[in-house]
């Protein structure tokens, strides 16, 4: 059974978006800056390209259990991933790209825009900035797996699966969108959801919040083992599209 933990997040988060200048027909000014503001039609503002060979994993321990903090989005990918908006002309308008609408759509985010809501932009050399917008990935982990290279307890040998010894936290807009805006349930978009790493479903990591200031998924350890204490563990992220991508990370438990 899934525990829901509320979270409130109080900090407004400017989010920088790499320019395709290609999809506009005309050339971006060449002007320090302009602020303006547009009508809001989705609710989430982007979606980040799940194009990392190898996510970075860390991990930390606290009261004896290990938590690995999986960052899917990594600093050097941020220059080639798509937010969902392009700038487009010399009136400084900016327009959704066709990938942002497809997924808006397949989401079923394409209502919000009945609020009459804005969203306030900022092009700052030729990037967008807008304020406080909630994003996402654009493909569905479907799966995570995690193996270990050492013996981790009686009935766990090298190399078999582990799930069973971890939980999984994450954020989701998943309940708030699908109830069509309901605003009872605006506030599980910021509730820390926990379940056990083994009882995760096919679609539950729909639509996880990637708030850049928060590690969009972790993974804590919920039967620590008992046999070797430093492992190096295999994450393996199975993707929606059959890719799957996969990382490691040697930690050391207590």
């Amino acid at each position: 059974m899934k525990n829901i933990i509320r979270y409130t997040n109080a900090v407004a988060i400017l989010i920088a978006v790499s320019t395709i200048m290609t999809a506009c027909p005309w050339s971006a000014p060449n002007v320090d800056e302009k602020a303006f503001s547009i009508k809001r039609n989705c609710y989430i503002l982007g979606y980040w390209d799940i194009e990392q060979k190898f996510p970075e994993l860390s991990y930390y321990e606290k009261d004896g259990r290990i938590t690995i903090d999986c960052k899917l989005i990594g600093s050097d990918n941020l220059i080639r991933l798509w937010l969902g908006w392009n700038l487009c002309d010399y009136r400084y308008d900016i327009e959704p790209t066709n990938e942002f609408l497809k997924l808006s759509t397949l989401y079923g985010d394409t209502d919000y825009g009945k609020f009459g809501k804005h969203i306030n932009v900022l092009i700052d050399n030729k990037r967008i900035w807008l304020d406080n917008a909630p994003t996402s990935f654009n493909k569905i982990i479907t799966a995570i797996d995690i193996t270990s290279n050492a013996v981790w307890d009686d009935t766990h040998e090298a190399g078999t699966l582990l799930n069973d010894c971890f939980e999984i936290s994450y954020k989701s807009f998943a309940k708030y969108i699908d109830s069509g805006y309901d605003e009872e349930k605006l506030q599980t978009a910021d509730e820390i959801i926990r379940e056990p790493l083994n009882e995760l479903a096919a679609d539950d990591l729909r639509l996880v919040s990637t708030v850049l200031s928060d590690i969009p998924i972790s993974l804590t350890t919920t039967n620590p083992p008992t046999s070797a204490k430093r492992h190096n563990l295999s994450i393996i992220f199975s993707l929606d599209d059959g890719t799957t991508r996969e990382s490691t990370v040697e930690a050391e438990f207590p």
